[in-house]
């Protein structure tokens, strides 16, 4: 499945760029004229800069969440299988349904479903593999046969 991911990924970033262009813009390059074109705010390399940092600073905030789900588990009488398994991925993906309603409302509907059926394809065909393979790596029995309480949250 990794590799059938890397092959996602390269057809995905090589070929039919033009596919995921909305009509107007295809029309409006077709013309070579552009009426609403936008510009970018900061430069590609502020931008890489500021992903970096706040990928960093994310991972920090993770180390403090993930000590607390047993601390808040105990206090609230919630399983931890429910915090982890439920609320965690909900609250985790609130930023980027938000923003996939956010390219919605502005009618760029062609991001809008890429965010959404780019995050089941990523974790579907790379995450769990990729879990897998880290598992045998480091000598902790993995594999892809969930239990009946996992197998619902794949549909």
């Amino acid at each position: 499945m990794l590799v059938a991911y890397g092959a996602y990924l390269f057809f995905q970033l090589t070929n039919q760029k033009n596919l995921y262009m909305p009509m107007a813009e295809e029309e409006d390059h077709i013309d070579g004229s552009s009426d609403d074109e936008e510009s970018p705010e900061i430069s590609k390399w502020w931008s890489i800069l500021w992903l970096s940092v706040m990928t960093l600073w994310i991972a920090i905030l993770l180390g403090y969440l993930v000590n607390a789900i047993e601390g808040a588990s105990v206090v609230m009488n919630i399983p931890v299988a429910f915090i982890s398994v439920i609320v965690l991925p909900i609250v985790g993906n609130a930023a980027e349904h938000a923003g996939a309603v956010m390219f919605a409302c502005k009618d760029k509907l062609d991001i809008s479903l890429g965010v959404a059926i780019g995050s089941s394809t990523q974790i579907a065909m790379f995450g769990i593999p990729f879990c897998v393979v880290v598992g045998w790596i480091i000598g902790s029995p993995m594999n892809l046969d969930f239990q009946m309480f996992e197998q619902p949250h794949f549909l």
